[in-house]
Order: C-alpha cells, then sequence, then structure tokens
C-alpha cells in the first residue's frame, strides 16, 4: 500500500510539473474553464485543420483531471483527420490519445499509440516529429520506472533533434537524461549532461528552464561531495530566480542551498535557509515537500545542539509521514531521533526508536527486492515488445522486395531468421533466468549480512548500555574491548552488503576504517596520527574476520599504553609476497619486562587466531614497539 502510495503520488506531481514542456502538445499549467470554451467554440469550425488542432487540444487540457473527455476529444480529432487526410493532423492525433492513456497510467496502452504516431510521422518524413515522439516514449517509460528503456528513447530523441539541428526541447530531454543518470548514482555522466542541458537553454533564452538544470546540477555535485561546486551552482539559480521574480524557484533552491550548507559545516546558514523554504513551504508547497524539509531541519538542529526543538521538527515531520504512510521517511526520522537521546545522554529513548528505526529498515528492505523483481519483469517485458517491434519491421521491409523469384527467397530468409530468433529468444530468455536466479541469492546473501551487522550493532549498543552501569574500571574496559571486538566484525558484515563484492573485503579500506574507529572511540585523533601502507587487495571473510580481531587488539593496546605522556604515530603496513606480511608499529616507550608472558585474554586470543591462519608473530622493542605477521593461509578474492 505504501510502496503504491507512493509511487502514484511522485507520478503525478512529477509527471505534471515535465510534461509542461516534453510532449508536443503544448499543454497548459492551469487548466482554465475560460480557455476549454474558447476552444469548444473552435471544433465546430469548417476549417479541418483549426477544428483538428482545437479537439487534440480539448485533450490536452482534459488529460490530468478527466481520461473519458481526454480520450473522447483525441478520437474526435483522428476521425475528422482521417476523413481529411491530413498526415501530420493524424500523426498529433495518435499522439494525444497516447497522452490520454499515459496520464491514466496505462503504459503499455499509450505505448502502442505512441509508436502509430511515430510510424505515421516517418511515414511523411517529419523528423521533428518522430523525435518528439521518442521523447514521449522515454517520459512514458521514465514514470513506469523503466530507466534502460526511458534512456534509450532520450537518446534517439537528443541524436534526431542534433541530426535536424532543432533546440526545441533539446535542453529538456539533456536535463531528463541528467536525471536518469543521477537515480543511477552515475553522477559524472550526470554533470555531463546537465551542462549540455544548461548550454542548449542558454542559447535559446529559456530562463526557467537554466533555473532548474542550474538546481539540478547543484544536486549532482552534493553526489560527487563536491559542495562548493554545487553551492556556486545553486547560489547562480537563486540570484536568476530574484531576477526572474519567482518565489517558487527561489524558495526550492532555498532548501537545496540549505542541505549544502549543512554538508559543508556551516549550520547557521544551512538553518536560516531550510527556516526560509520551510516557512514558504507550509504556505505554498505540499506535505511531502514539506515533511523532507521538517527532516533536514531537525538534523541541522542536532548539529547545533538545539535538541528540543529538533524534536519538534522531527515530530511534525513523523505525524506527516505516517498520515502518507512514507516507509522511509518514518525510518529515517526514528534514527535521527536515536540519535538525538543518545546525544541528550537517554540510552533508553535512544535505544527504544533504534529498534524501530530498525524494523521499518528490514521492511523497506523486502519491499525493495520485491520491487527489483518487478522491474525485472518489466524490463523482460519492454525487451519482448521491442523484439516484437523490430520483427514486424523487418517483415514490413521483406514485404516490398517480394516478386517472383524474390519471393521465395525471401521466404527462405524469412523462416531461417524466424529459427534464429526463436533459438536467440530461447536462450536469452534462459540466461535471463539465470541473471535473475543469481541477483535474487545475492539479494538474499546481502540481507544476510545487513541483518548480522544489525545484530552486530545491536549487541554493541547493550554493551555500551552496560557499560554506563558498571562502576569497576577494569570490568568496564573489558566490556569496551568486548564491544569494539564486536564491532570490528559487524564493519566487515557491513562491507560486505555495501558492496557488489559479496566474497571479498578491500583491506585497505577495511584496515583504515577500523583504526580510525579506534582511534576515535578512545578520543585519542588529536594526539595520535597514523601512518597507513597498505597494498590494495581483496580477501576472503575467513581471513578478514581472524586479521581485523587479531589487528584490533595490537592496535588498542598501541593506543592505551604506548603514548602515557603524549602523542605519537602509529604505522601500519601491509604487503604481499609469498605471504601476508602485516606490521603494526608505535613509537612509544615500547614493551615492559615480561610483557610477552602476560598470559591475558588478548594475548591468547592472538595465538589462537595466528594457528587459524598459519601465521607466525613476533613483538620487539625498537624505538618504541613493532608487532609483525607473516600469515600463510590466505585467500584472495
Amino acid at each position: 500500500m505504501v510502496a503504491k502510495t507512493t509511487k502514484n503520488h511522485l507520478y503525478l506531481a512529477l509527471k505534471s510539473l515535465l510534461i509542461l514542456t516534453l510532449l508536443t502538445c503544448h499543454i497548459s499549467a492551469a487548466q482554465n474553464q475560460n480557455k476549454i470554451d474558447s476552444l469548444k467554440k473552435l471544433i465546430h469550425s469548417k476549417n479541418d485543420t483549426i477544428a483538428i488542432d482545437a479537439l487534440n487540444r480539448l485533450g490536452t487540457q482534459y488529460a490530468p483531471i478527466n481520461f473519458d473527455s481526454s480520450l473522447h476529444y483525441a478520437s474526435l480529432a483522428l476521425n475528422r483527420a482521417k476523413r481529411g487526410n491530413i498526415s501530420d493532423r493524424i500523426a498529433e492525433s495518435f499522439n494525444q490519445k497516447a497522452l490520454a492513456y499515459d496520464f491514466k497510467g496505462a503504459t503499455d496502452t499509450a505505448l502502442i499509440w505512441y509508436q502509430k504516431a511515430f510510424d505515421q510521422y516517418a511515414s511523411i518524413s517529419d523528423s521533428s516529429g518522430m523525435a518528439d515522439i521518442f521523447l514521449n516514449m522515454g517520459v512514458c517509460y521514465h514514470y513506469g520506472s523503466q530507466n534502460d528503456s526511458a534512456l534509450a528513447y532520450y537518446m534517439k530523441a537528443a541524436s534526431l533533434k542534433e541530426q535536424i539541428g532543432s533546440i526545441k526541447n533539446l535542453g529538456y530531454i539533456y536535463n531528463n537524461v541528467g536525471m536518469i543518470f543521477r537515480l543511477q548514482s552515475n553522477y559524472k555522466r550526470s554533470i555531463e549532461y546537465y551542462k549540455k542541458s544548461l548550454k542548449t537553454k542558454r542559447e535559446a533564452g529559456d530562463v526557467p528552464g537554466i533555473i532548474t538544470t542550474l538546481g539540478n546540477l547543484g544536486i549532482a555535485y552534493q553526489g560527487l561531495k563536491a559542495y562548493d561546486s554545487a553551492g556556486y551552482f545553486m547560489e547562480e539559480g537563486l540570484e536568476l530566480a530574484k531576477k526572474l521574480d519567482d518565489q517558487t524557484y527561489a524558495y526550492r533552491i532555498y532548501g537545496n542551498l540549505g542541505t549544502n550548507y549543512y554538508y559543508l559545516g556551516d549550520y547557521q546558514n544551512a538553518l536560516d535557509y531550510q527556516t526560509k523554504a520551510l516557512d514558504w513551504l507550509y504556505d505554498n508547497g505540499e506535505e511531502r515537500d514539506i515533511l523532507f524539509n521538517e527532516i533536514a531541519l531537525a538534523k541541522t538542529l542536532v548539529k547545533m545542539k538545539a535538541y528540543e526543538a529538533a524534536k519538534d521538527h522531527l515530530g511534525t515531520g513523523l505525524d506527516i509521514a505516517k498520515r502518507l504512510e512514507m516507509l522511509e521517511a518514518m525510518s529515517n526520522i526514528y534514527m535521527v531521533l536515536s540519535e538525538t537521546y543518545e546525544q541528550q545522554g537517554d540510552s533508553d529513548k535512544a535505544l527504544f526508536n533504534y529498534k524501530l528505526y530498525d524494523s521499518i529498515s528490514n521492511v523497506l528492505f523486502d519491499q525493495t527486492k520485491a520491487s527489483v523483481i518487478e522491474e525485472l519483469e518489466q524490463k523482460y517485458q519492454a525487451e519482448l515488445r521491442e523484439e516484437e517491434i523490430n520483427r514486424l519491421e523487418l517483415e514490413k521491409k521483406a514485404s516490398y522486395n517480394q516478386r517472383n523469384i524474390l519471393l521465395l527467397i525471401a521466404i527462405l530468409i524469412l523462416m531461417i531468421a524466424l529459427f534464429l530468433f526463436v533459438l536467440f529468444r530461447g536462450k536469452r530468455k534462459a540466461n535471463q533466468l539465470i541473471k535473475k536466479s543469481l541477483e535474487e541469492k545475492e539479494m538474499l546473501l546481502k540481507e544476510i549480512h545487513h541483518r548480522v551487522k544489525n545484530n552486530l550493532q545491536i549487541i554493541s549498543s547493550l554493551l555500551s548500555l552496560q557499560s554506563r552501569f558498571i562502576t569497576d574500571s577494569e570490568a568496564k574496559a573489558a566490556v569496551a574491548e568486548g564491544q569494539h571486538r564486536v564491532k570490528s566484525m559487524a564493519l566487515i558484515h557491513q562491507k560486505l552488503y555495501q558492496h557488489e563484492n559479496l566474497l571479498g573485503i578491500d583491506i585497505q579500506d577495511y584496515i583504515t576504517n577500523l583504526t580510525q574507529s579506534l582511534i576515535s572511540s578512545y578520543t585519542a585523533s588529536d594526539r595520535i596520527s597514523l601512518s597507513l601502507n597498505i597494498t590494495p587487495v581483496k580477501l576472503d571473510v575467513d581471513t578478514v574476520i581472524p586479521l581485523g580481531l587479531i589487528l584490533n587488539e595490537v592496535i588498542t593496546n598501541c593506543i592505551k599504553h604506548a603514548f602515557p605522556s603524549g602523542d605519537g604515530t602509529i604505522s601500519i603496513v601491509v604487503g604481499l609476497s609469498n605471504t601476508l606480511d602485516v606490521t603494526v608499529k608505535d613509537d612509544g616507550v615500547g614493551l615492559k619486562e615480561g610483557a610477552l608472558q602476560n598470559e591475558s585474554f588478548g594475548m591468547r586470543m592472538i595465538d589462537s587466531l595466528s594457528k587459524k591462519l598459519d601465521a607466525t608473530t613476533s613483538f620487539t622493542n625498537d624505538d618504541g614497539t613493532t608487532f609483525k605477521m607473516s600469515i600463510s593461509n590466505y585467500k584472495e578474492t
């Protein structure tokens, strides 16, 4: 229910906005009864062209609000265009019928009528009309969440527009291509097409379009964490919006600028812009936009330690999220609430809100898995439709050359082609089924790593909560060390489900995160520096878990005991020869006499895990302490 509600909301809101400039029909932003009445007077004109255009524009006016009326006027236009044998109006009437079905959400039927419109424009060699239909088909696929097909038709539309030298709608085509790449997190390609869109819109003098693309460029740069560049383009868009005296554009940019200042760490400016945007949205915006801005503002207030104000905004946002049945927003709010209570020292409420976040996250994961399967099925069906269209086109071309003896040759070729097509389709379908099965197994494996990581984090949180009630310092230190060991394992599972390679861990990334986490947990960042020289290599889980626990023990001992009087450096070197060689060195006070004979739990664990890895270990005093380990039993992935 939630997924459907969100999808419909996005479809109607965004599609209504973009169809304004994407369709070959000129759709008015406001459905004005006077305009409808004026068009109805023109449909009785004796001039066929005037009457057909009026009928099609009536269909356009009714498309977002009344499917039956929209289809009725488009059908009247088509009938009159056929009676008068006016080819371009026949094509436009086909397009108008497609638009009616498109707004209804009947994607398959809409695509059939778009194809009829395209074929009609092709029959009269109208490249501009063909390009516009490609664009409309791209939009149809886009808002059907079939991004690969949408991208293909946007590219076809852009190619045709470039060939004929037409910039009409070209800026919007480039902008939509940028949107697809941004949805796929391909921010560099996204920026490439946003810049092409910006150049084209500047040439056309399309100021509202320029403002929109400048905002999109800023968001894409945020995806690359290039916040200075993001701010530059957003500020330029804001200046244009102010000159245009359009508050709608200006206040939407305020919200994006607030987010950018948040990422830059300038929380006061972030608060100022987010407050302006939210005030305007309460008077002019939709609840969905208000919800996202409430969450963004609350995060800024948490950074400024204004916890009570943050909780007020989160509470308002939570009410809206529940009313709109937006689970992802609810999950985000509970996570921010958990962090807020934790910073306030209220561990019970922090844990309670984290559990709510975790529960909703699991539900969202299941929904995502289902939507991915649905998207794969839609993609498969779209490919079948494309193959069917291509097959029909081949048959149509072959029929033109069927004369006498060539008729027999053409039939023979067609039979061979069909035979090969059936074989190819069968093999392709089998490959798709195999691919689908592998992807499902990969998703399940990711879910396992995700849940293991969550369980380890809960254990870590429980240890953290328990340690707050322990008064004995040694027991408290032991619990803290246990918590670090759990975190070192949780980090492994987090890396696995966040990356494509589910079998291996990038050891350079893992050791960097582990050491930084340990130093941060002991609040030693200002006095202990790191020197890392790690050969990039991916190791399997069975190697990384014991290696991570050993490094956790050694680095923890360095932090706790090597620098009693102040600053120091911890150096870590990992190299590959016939063995995996690991060296951890500090420039501290060195080992105390008899330290290696200490039968502590940590030393026993290092000894046990080293045997599992078939590794040799040594501790030496050399301007500090040096730990060396050579691992024979390791596996690369």
